[in-house]
């Protein structure tokens, strides 16, 4: 149409020029190119002109972005999937790194506090033990998970069988969580060898391994190497609570172990320093309640080296403090932890008033409000803490009823804490401490019961101790001032009473 009105056009001026004019857009219209008559028409006629001659090309290329809009589509909807399975595994992964935490600190202290909770705690441990084996799974994981990981395996170590907290009694189970945390932090500090955390979590887990070993050069070391971490750690951190908690931790463990060399007089001002740097350092909500039971122990240990320094007055006072911190704690609320805390001032206070003449009935005293204590406690459930505190308040409470001629109560008495320490050696043979508890109570158990009139069973308490005394002594774990002071009662136990 626009060739026809270009040629009959009113005006010659508009017309084509000539006829090859004429025939060039007669050519250009079939071979479906733009026509000269429509030189004003816009990209839209030039592109359809293009798309005809070149039909096969343009459905090629009409495909080719049909494919890649489908492809970019498909790939846009698989990369959002992938981010909400990313997402959602994150999600995951972070609730059971939580609830792996929540479980071995929050949950478990807090059942921990509470009698008759030994079923629940032991699921709450094995539970968090398949947790910590997923964590460890993850591929290169990060420092702070890896951090993470270190602590749960020695929380649970704790948690297991180590002193310090309500345990569950399995030192074979908290040997193998030790060495997990042990290699799990060594690999962190290859890599990050002034990691501030890592360093104070390593110097946790010496502590908790002392814990596991007995009184002899090995645990010595562990103290040492325990204190010189703690002690980088504050260098590079000094504010760091937990940190000088751990180091006065160690220097708390040093003192028990010059008292146990038969240095106590040594321990004195190792104890005293740690005590008033305790005291002068006003700690925060998340470490107060730790601090103070680490100055009730620190305490402890000063009555300790006054009584076998030869200050029996001494001992008494800082007996008395640790007492009195104690029953103030548990005033405020109930606490199986502070319950053991209790049974260990109860003997602390027994024991050394049976040192001053006509206070035995005090001592007594002291001791059945312990086991009274104790007992309580454990009528709810078990406790493998509150067993093992009960079995030397029996022992404690024996003694003084045979020095009071009470011997058929006395001998019932020692019976009661011979067999919780013969229950504790059988389900852990290998432990080094429940070794010591049968061994360093046979000779008193002996004399208790032999002056009751059961000699033949008093034979047989003195050659269960001989028998584990001579185990330490093969296994390195007999102290020195066991090796000096216990042996030998042991030994005139099976003269007299064994023929």
């Amino acid at each position: 149409l626009a060739i026809v009105a270009r040629a009959t056009a009113p005006d010659p001026a508009d017309r084509y020029a000539d006829v090859p004019a004429l025939l060039a857009d007669l050519r250009a219209y079939r071979e479906h190119r733009p026509v000269s008559a429509r030189l004003d028409a816009d990209w839209r006629y030039h592109a359809a002109k293009f798309l005809r001659r070149h039909r096969l090309g343009a459905a090629v290329t009409a495909a080719i972005f049909a494919i890649l809009a489908i492809a970019a589509i498909t790939a846009t909807v698989l990369y959002l999937r992938a981010e909400q399975a990313r997402a959602e595994a994150e999600r995951r992964f972070a609730e059971v790194r939580q609830l792996s935490r929540f479980m071995l600190f929050e949950l478990y202290d807090d059942l921990a506090d509470s009698p008759g909770t030994l079923a629940s705690r032991v699921r709450l441990a094995d539970t968090a033990r398949r947790y910590l084996e997923q964590l460890q799974r993850v591929p290169d994981a990060p420092a702070d998970l890896r951090l993470d990981i270190a602590s749960g395996w020695r929380r649970l170590a704790a948690v297991e069988g180590l002193s310090g907290v309500s345990s569950l009694g399995r030192p074979d189970r908290a040997q193998q969580a030790i060495d997990r945390a042990q290699a799990e932090i060594d690999a962190l500090l290859a890599d990050r060898p002034d990691d501030v955390g890592a360093l104070e979590e390593l110097g946790w887990i010496e502590l908790g391994r002392w814990t596991l070993q007995g009184n002899n050069a090995a645990s010595e070391r562990t103290t040492a190497r325990a204190a010189a971490i703690f002690t980088r750690a504050l260098a590079l951190e000094p504010q760091r609570e937990r940190a000088l908690l751990g180091l006065l931790t160690a220097r708390r463990n040093a003192g028990y172990e010059l008292i146990w060399s038969d240095r106590p007089a040594e321990a004195i001002p190792l104890l005293q320093a740690a005590l008033d740097r305790l005291r002068a350092r006003p700690f925060g909500p998340a470490a107060a309640r730790e601090a103070l039971a680490l100055e009730v122990s620190v305490l402890s240990r000063l009555g300790d080296a006054a009584y076998y320094a030869g200050d029996v007055p001494g001992a008494l006072d800082w007996y008395h403090q640790q007492d009195a911190a104690v029953r103030a704690e548990l005033a405020r609320r109930p606490s199986v932890v502070w319950t053991d805390k209790l049974g260990e001032a109860k003997f602390n206070l027994s024991g050394t008033l049976t040192d001053i003449p006509g206070r035995q009935d005090e001592a007594l005293a002291e001791a059945e409000a312990g086991v009274a204590a104790l007992e309580r406690a454990l009528s709810f459930g078990a406790d493998a803490n509150l067993e093992r505190r009960l079995a030397i308040l029996y022992s404690q409470a024996a003694l003084i009823l045979g020095e009071l001629g009470r011997g058929e109560q006395a001998a019932a008495m020692s019976r009661r804490g011979f067999a919780i320490r013969l229950e504790r050696l059988a389900s852990a043979p290998n432990d080094p401490q429940n070794r010591r508890t049968v061994a360093v109570a046979g000779a008193n158990h002996a004399r208790v019961l032999a002056e009751a009139g059961a000699v033949e069973e008093a034979c047989e308490a003195a050659r269960a101790a001989d028998r584990e005394w001579t185990a330490l002594r093969r296994s390195g774990d007999l102290g020195v001032r066991d090796a000096e002071n216990e042996l030998q009662p042991v030994a005139e136990a099976i003269r007299r009473y064994c023929g």
